[in-house]
């Protein structure tokens, strides 16, 4: 991939303008093409592409506004901006555009040959986000390194295919909350219209999915843990908590979906150590959902301060050595190689809605944490990159804290794994 930056930005005369026009320039097929521009005064401004609308916002004096497109197919390509400017004497237009050139990657890039079926639920069956691809800074664009569904369009697994699927499999989901949603929602997917089990799932609030249900643990120990944690639990930001929310829950015939939690940074050799354990054990998972990501971001930081890390930091040793960690467990033993993984990166961010804890983190931070991450494997590894970032929109408008996704959301991200597992 070959990134193209494209800066606007306000010059004398013209509220916004191209700064690097790209007239007759040449890319390679699928580049990221990131759009960065500001306004000199107040506006509303309209981004398009080949004259699909990418972008619309409000902007005040000097704000600064972006839009990552992507893929960019090839052929001629013409991005347009388009300004308007309200005033006492009426309103002013103000356009301007650029055309650039887009061929054929030669290495032939990445080419899917996984099938697909249409839906019948509006919002999976095209690339557009369901819960709110138009306000989406990509255009609702989808992204992803192991998996690219045929026209975007995916595969709808059901109660009865999801039992079907992971018949006499177990599925292990280790991680953070974002990792225990994903859990929590494929087990509501499996308990699809079946009462009987209805306990295992808690719906505290709108948005709010809980996971209480612990084979280890007795009905007074179980009551406790619900006292304790039941506000903390999808945040797992209480050590009375932590290391008890592990959870199994069996499913359809001979199927187990397993979940074992664990946030905190500087437990992440003991949890590395447990996954390790479950699969070294009887009953080892054939698919292994792992994430730590917006935790591990949350220890990178700035020494002594609680600013943001700079690029270099997340190439130190010190984050290096995680993912390193992971490497030597997933792909050097034989056995483990011939396991999926899945893992799980950090999600975009409402700087806006974002707890005080998160409140230095950034969405260009997660963007380097995730690419960093994807080029520590290596192409042939089993472990596959489940990218939210690109997956869900900017602004989370399902989120109740712009952290974690709603159920909606995380019911889409559950489609778009069984895809991966189940094809």
């Amino acid at each position: 991939m070959l990134p193209l930056l494209l800066l606007l930005a306000a010059a004398r005369g013209q509220t916004v303008s191209f700064l690097e026009p790209v007239n007759g320039s040449t890319f390679l097929e699928g580049s990221n093409v990131s759009v960065v521009f500001s306004a000199s005064t107040a506006c509303k401004t309209a981004l398009y592409l080949d004259g699909d609308l990418v972008l619309s916002s409000d902007m005040q004096p000097g704000e600064r506004s972006s839009v990552l497109l992507y893929p960019v197919s090839a052929g001629s390509k013409v991005l347009s901006l388009r300004t308007i400017l309200p005033g006492s004497s009426g309103t002013t237009f103000e356009s301007s555009e650029v055309m650039f050139l887009v061929i054929p990657d030669p290495s032939g890039g990445a080419k899917s040959t996984d099938k697909f079926v249409s839906d019948d639920r509006e919002g999976l069956t095209t690339c557009q986000d369901p819960i709110a691809a138009a306000s989406r800074e990509d255009g609702g664009r989808w992204k992803n390194d192991w998996y690219f569904p045929n026209d975007c369009k995916l595969s709808r697994y059901r109660k009865e295919e999801v039992l079907s699927c992971f018949r006499h499999k177990t599925v292990l989901f280790a991680g953070d909350s974002l990792v225990r949603h994903l859990f929590v929602s494929l087990a509501s997917t499996c308990l699809e219209d079946d009462s009987r089990n209805s306990s295992i799932i808690e719906h505290a609030r709108d948005g709010d999915l809980l996971t209480l249900e612990d084979e280890a643990y007795s009905p007074e120990e179980i009551e406790e843990i619900r006292t304790k944690c039941s506000r903390k639990l999808r945040y797992m930001n209480h050590l009375f908590c932590e290391g008890k929310i592990k959870t199994s829950f069996n499913i359809g015939e001979g199927g187990r979906l397993l979940y074992y939690g664990m946030w905190r940074f500087i437990h992440r050799n003991l949890f590395l150590q447990e996954v390790y354990r479950m699969l070294d054990g009887p009953g080892a998972p054939s698919l292994i959902v792992l994430g730590v990501g917006n935790h591990e971001l949350n220890a990178v930081r700035v020494a002594g301060t609680d600013a943001a890390c700079p690029e270099e930091c997340l190439c130190s040793a010190g984050f290096s050595s995680w993912f390193d960690t992971l490497r030597v467990i997933f792909e050097g033993d034989r056995y483990l190689r011939t396991i999926p993984i899945v893992f799980v990166l950090p999600s975009a961010q409402n700087e806006d809605l974002k707890p005080p804890d998160y409140a230095w983190q950034n969405n260009d931070l997660v963007l380097l944490f995730n690419e960093r991450a994807k080029s520590i494997f290596s192409p042939s590894s089993n472990v596959r990159i489940f990218d939210t970032f690109w997956m869900t929109t900017m602004r989370m408008q399902d989120s109740v804290d712009s952290i974690h996704y709603g159920k909606a959301t995380n019911a889409m991200l559950v489609q778009v794994l069984l895809n991966h597992a189940c094809k």
